[in-house]
């Protein structure tokens, strides 16, 4: 997609929620400073590395403020469930990746267009699935799945509800890293997470293991 259309969307939103949420900006001179809070554990797409603040939609967002004269567009990385809370409470502007949640985070409101398709997947160890496993989430029944923290609507509403039944057990880490390693250290048998992300995080720790250990089952979700 085209730069100018990654500004519109940006600068759309920006004034929207500016007319909403006025009173926690700030004025930075002559310009409005906006503070835009980012999961700070979701590498490529925003994470904190050596106290900055990066990542695809960082970058994105940059560029779409650097056209925004008349504002100071700052990003803060935070745990992804503080930044919820914090939105729920009233203390924070926006919140990055912007994930609609319409049915179920009422506190949210607007939100911008997606500015990025992520496509959700079922990673799991080969052991598991030497059994075939074609239809989520009815086949992973009696598995542990992991999952981030907040990350409320991976799975979809059918293996929520497996989940509250005790079909399945939900297993859950702060972050992309933490989940892999307790997959790869057999204490989950599955972990729920974007395709890109998956692979960006594994290609830091992969040495010794080998990409053989995990197959990919994928959903039918795109965020």
């Amino acid at each position: 997609m085209n730069r100018s259309i990654y500004f519109l969307r940006f600068a759309l939103l920006l004034l929207v929620l500016l007319v909403i949420v006025w009173p926690v900006v700030a004025y930075t001179d002559d310009r409005i400073e906006v503070t835009i809070y980012a999961d700070e554990n979701y590498p490529p797409y925003t994470y904190r590395e050596g106290g900055e603040v990066k990542g695809i939609y960082i970058e994105i967002l940059s560029k779409a403020a650097s056209n925004m004269g008349d504002y100071n567009v700052k990003f803060k990385a935070v745990p992804w469930q503080r930044g919820k809370n914090e939105l729920k409470r009233g203390k924070a502007f926006a919140l990055v990746p912007p994930y609609f949640h319409g049915h179920d985070w009422p506190y949210i409101w607007p939100y911008s267009l997606p500015i990025i398709n992520e496509t959700v997947v079922v990673m799991c160890s080969k052991e598991v699935l030497t059994v075939p496993r074609p239809n989520w989430p009815e086949d992973y029944k009696g598995l542990i799945v992991g999952n981030n923290s907040g990350y409320d609507g991976y799975g979809g509403n059918q293996f929520r509800e497996l989940v509250r039944n005790g079909e399945i057990k939900l297993s859950e880490a702060p972050s992309t890293r933490q989940n892999i390693l307790k997959l790869l250290n057999g204490r989950i048998d599955c972990y729920m997470i974007t395709r890109l992300s998956y692979k960006w995080e594994f290609q830091q720790i992969r040495n010794p293991v080998s990409y053989t250990h995990l197959r990919a089952h994928e959903t039918r979700e795109d965020l």
